[in-house]
């Protein structure tokens, strides 16, 4: 489909930022969008929208992006495959189609996902692309009893597992069924660090938004490289004539917290379709195909204007006293409306190490209790947005 592209220099003009940007790469995968021959690559230009606009020369030859590719790790076109075709709910649109019916992963996960791999000095960037869950997730969603403990539909590498680099942290956005008697599909985040095993750092899941089947949604997500107290992950979500609505807005490690040089997302999935068997085989067993469609796709360098999300910025005062502390400190902030507030206390490594909820005055008290003496970061949100972030030192 043609993207229906504000400028964001234009949009930058209009509220003011002085932050540079540039438009990598789009495309709505259009004429002449071509999957090669083993449905491994995406060559051509989608002369449906303007440049840069060309798969090869725009998206692999610019200087901060790897090469781009199709990977499945195993299996055939019988168990998994990418395709572009038509889009069955518009005959004169083109889609990427991924289809998943057997798992093609050593039999115990399946995966279908675009990679961005090689990268050089991403440290921060914004991506746009339209989703669609077809009928076939309807098995998913009327499963009682049963739940999606993890799904993978995008990630983002700051040194991979695989490559021998030190340090490896990736932040995945994936889809998750958490209670087995609702039929809510819902986002979730987190990033991970890897040890022996992978574990996260932090996490986050939505319950406020139960993502649709059957209708199209725009996700844009930013990403920005920082430590616990200016790393940044937002997830946007809007559905097709709606409105859009913030699921994730989080300041924390988006590198590796022991990464004292960290040099960007290197490696980068943008399409994922990646589970366990267990979800593969119920869809397949109960007459149907886990399947899911992409659309108007397109990446941003050094911006967040595409959300149009201010940057962590406290709206209105706020102090916190006495800091350093050594039993208690009061965090005092605005609230004429007396709007229900959380507070989260992280620690350097990026570990939540406290959550207090249900904050509805103007202040909140934070006791010291078993917290060891060091450096503590905080964040005060509501309505799923962060409005206040600081440090507090503890004696």
């Amino acid at each position: 489909m043609k993207l229906r592209i504000i400028s964001l220099l234009l949009l930058q003009s209009l509220i003011g930022s002085t932050q540079t940007s540039e438009l990598i790469f789009h495309s709505g995968f259009e004429p002449m969008s071509t999957l090669t021959v083993g449905g491994n690559d995406i060559i051509g230009v989608d002369n449906s929208v303007s440049p840069p606009n060309n798969w090869v020369n725009d998206l692999e030859y610019h200087p901060n992006i790897g090469n781009f590719s199709i990977f499945y790790e195993g299996g055939n076109d019988t168990m998994r495959f990418a395709k572009i075709v038509t889009d069955p709910t518009d005959s004169t649109n083109n889609i990427l189609q991924y289809w998943l019916k057997h798992p093609n992963v050593s039999g115990t996960k399946g995966r279908v996902q675009a990679e961005l791999y090689g990268n050089n000095n991403l440290t921060e960037m914004s991506q746009k692309v339209r989703i669609y869950l077809p009928s076939d997730w309807d098995i998913i969603k009327s499963a009682d009893g049963g739940t999606v403990e993890w799904m993978v539909i995008m990630t983002l590498w700051n040194n991979a597992g695989w490559t021998g680099e030190g340090n490896p942290f990736k932040v995945s956005l994936g889809i998750h069924k958490r209670n087995p008697w609702s039929s809510d599909l819902n986002f979730n985040l987190t990033g991970d660090i890897k040890t022996t095993y992978w574990e996260h750092i932090w996490e986050e899941s939505d319950s406020s938004y139960s993502i649709p089947v059957g209708q199209w949604l725009t996700l844009e997500t930013y990403f920005k490289e920082g430590d616990a107290s200016n790393g940044r992950f937002v997830l946007a979500v809007t559905p097709e004539g709606g409105t859009k609505q913030v699921i994730f807005d989080v300041t924390n490690f988006t590198h590796h917290p022991d990464d004292t040089s960290p040099d960007g997302m290197k490696h980068y999935n943008p399409m994922k379709l990646y589970t366990s068997d267990i979800v593969i085989d119920y869809v397949r067993n109960n007459d149907g195909v886990l399947q899911m469609y992409w659309d108007d796709f397109e990446i941003w360098k050094d911006t967040n204007t595409v959300l149009n999300i201010p940057k962590n910025e406290v709206l209105g005062n706020f102090k916190i006293y006495p800091n350093p502390m050594s039993k208690s400190s009061v965090l005092e902030f605005k609230n004429a409306t007396n709007e229900n507030h959380k507070l989260i206390l992280y620690n350097t490594q990026g570990r939540v190490v406290r959550t207090i909820t249900n904050i509805k005055s103007n202040q909140v008290i934070i006791e010291k209790g078993g917290l060891n003496a060091g450096l503590y970061f905080f964040q005060l949100t509501t309505k799923n947005r962060i409005i206040i972030t600081g440090k507090i030192l503890i004696e």
